[in-house]
């Protein structure tokens, strides 16, 4: 099973997508515990550059169950929710 694109779609279902996701990775890292980071990007007022930065990062765990636990807890509808296609 590919874990890391579950992860992020359970991520997205309970969070929504920030406006300025740039990108979004979730990598494991130990015994199915997995380091999950949504980079977004900022506007640099009077300057012409964007900057890239991690705006939520979590820890996502695998239990044999297939039940995904997110730590720090997820808030639920953050952000927009976006339709899946």
């Amino acid at each position: 099973m590919d874990w890391e694109e579950k992860i992020l779609d359970e991520i997205y279902s309970i969070l929504g997508k920030p406006d300025t996701l740039m990108k979004a990775s979730a990598k494991n890292v130990f015994n199915n515990s997995y380091r999950v980071n949504l980079w977004c990007e900022k506007e640099q007022k009077n300057l012409s550059v964007t900057t890239k930065y991690i705006k939520h990062s979590y820890m996502a765990r695998v239990r044999p169950t297939g039940e995904i636990i997110f730590e720090p807890e997820l808030e639920k509808g953050l952000y927009r929710q976006i339709p899946k296609q």
